[in-house]
């Protein structure tokens, strides 16, 4: 006969059973609570940056995201390091390089630190090259983080060759330009968010590929003035940061407003360096000869030296981009009343005049109306051969409206040297296309004056602006005779 344990016995069993489940959970717990403050050790897709920092939440942790200030990220060790590779990427695309890193990054985030405090990048000369560290807070602002990855990436380049023991130091303009340029062009995405660890994150989005020999992203030309739209509010009350600043900033140049006008003058200047032809070459051969040089200057106008001979060369440069610059309205174009000052000043012709054969020539300022009329057509052909020239650069820089006069006054010159160019005619033939030119170019000099107007009116005269309306929609006409 089979025998069952009685009641209570089963009750004693169950209960030892319970007490072991009981122990192993709390023991699970116990063990996962020590896990957590220990800190992560975690490397990029490329193995250039090792990341080592704790958990969000735990005692030397970033804090958590309701801390989280507004314009900042979190430092998730595991986050961070999709945003090494991420600058990274967009950093080699932007100079059209390819990925030969020789000395890592190890970047230690510390939890406790304040989101405001001093970021320490380091170098050690090592066996095969160098090693650089950087230490960030736990939590820190986008813009901030990119400038400290951008001015490693730079560290790196510049060092790969340099078997001194003297680090080479990236001049302050690349590394605030660089990263100003990038976080202009793709914003908030450079630094990720806890957001793409939590919902995944495709590797390729992680870590895009560079394409070699593919040319600045056409949205870089497109969107120029948006790029430079906070750089433009600022100029309107600064003025640009001198060339001489820009290459070697003084301590007041790095405090309050200074410090401000020397970043966004940094952004402009390289915006407008890697517009040029080699402008992206030339970035990486002031980089590479920065080992050289004590004085990156000098290593900057060896790398430019076929479009800057001297430092003379280079900041009459820099002076025509910031006039250049500070001229034009936010859709690129010269403002009216710039345009209208270089109208005059092509319309309004110094000229040399005798009055007989006997006398000194007198210096004049001739309309072109004047020149026809009263100077012979081989001396005023080629005044009028340089003035269409200049026209057709000041209309591709001016407003639609003022644009339009402008093409107008090149037709009438056009179609005025075209029609003395042709040989064979009459002193009657030449006469008329004088005339026409002349009256022509009085009736355009009149809405030119409306145009003055409107742009500042007199109080006392009303400006008719159907009247201009009209006369622009007017077509100007051939010149030459039927």
């Amino acid at each position: 006969m089979k025998r069952f344990p009685d009641q209570s016995g089963v009750r004693f069993i169950c209960g030892l059973v319970l007490m072991g489940l009981i122990a192993a959970v709390h023991g699970a717990g116990n063990l996962r609570s020590k896990l957590g403050h220990l800190p992560r050790v975690m490397t990029s897709a490329t193995g250039q940056f090792v990341v080592l920092g704790f958990e969000p939440g735990s005692p030397n942790g970033p804090p958590p995201l309701s801390s989280i200030r507004t314009n900042h990220v979190q430092l998730d060790p595991g986050v961070l390091v999709l945003t090494c590779e991420r600058v990274k990427s967009e950093f080699l695309l932007l100079l059209n390089i390819g990925d030969k890193w020789k000395g890592a990054v190890s970047i230690h985030v510390d939890g406790r630190a304040q989101a405001d405090t001093d970021l320490e990048v380091s170098a050690t000369r090592m066996r095969d090259g160098w090693g650089f560290r950087l230490r960030l807070p736990g939590q820190i602002e986008r813009m901030r983080l990119v400038r400290a990855l951008v001015r490693v990436l730079l560290l790196e380049i510049a060092n790969r060759e340099n078997t001194s023991g003297r680090l080479a130091e990236v001049p302050l303009w690349m590394q605030e330009g660089l990263a100003a340029q990038l976080y202009a062009m793709h914003g908030d995405a450079l630094a990720a968010s806890i957001g793409l660890q939590v919902f995944g994150l495709d590797e390729e989005l992680a870590v895009p590929k560079v394409m070699l020999g593919r040319n600045i992203p056409q949205s870089y030309e497109r969107n120029y003035t948006e790029l430079l739209s906070m750089a433009r509010r600022h100029f309107e009350l600064f003025e640009p940061a001198e060339f001489a600043t820009l290459q070697m900033p003084l301590p007041k140049d790095r405090e309050g407003f200074a410090w401000v006008t020397f970043q966004y003058s940094a952004h402009l200047f390289v915006a407008e360096l890697l517009r040029l032809p080699d402008g992206r070459e030339g970035m990486m051969r002031a980089l590479t000869e920065l080992k050289g040089f004590l004085n990156p200057q000098l290593a900057f106008l060896k790398a430019f030296e076929a479009r800057f001979p001297n430092a003379l060369a280079a900041d009459k440069w820099w002076s025509l981009i910031c006039v250049d610059f500070k001229s034009r309205e936010v859709n690129l174009r010269w403002s009216e009343a710039d345009t209208m000052q270089r109208l005059k000043e092509i319309l309004y012709t110094p000229v040399s005049v005798r009055t007989d054969i006997d006398s000194v020539p007198e210096e004049r300022v001739m309309m072109m109306q004047d020149l026809i009329r009263e100077t012979a057509f081989k001396d005023h052909r080629p005044i009028l051969a340089r003035a269409l020239r200049a026209l057709l650069f000041v209309e591709g820089n001016s407003r639609r409206d003022l644009a339009r006069l402008i093409r107008d006054y090149r037709t009438v010159i056009e179609e005025y040297l075209k029609g003395n160019e042709t040989g064979g005619r009459s002193t009657g033939s030449f006469k008329v296309v004088k005339d026409a030119a002349i009256e022509r170019l009085d009736l355009l000099d009149g809405i030119r004056f409306d145009f003055k107007l409107v742009a500042s009116p007199e109080p006392d005269r009303e400006v008719d602006l159907d009247r201009i309306e009209r006369l622009l929609s007017a077509p100007v006409g051939p010149l030459t005779p039927p």
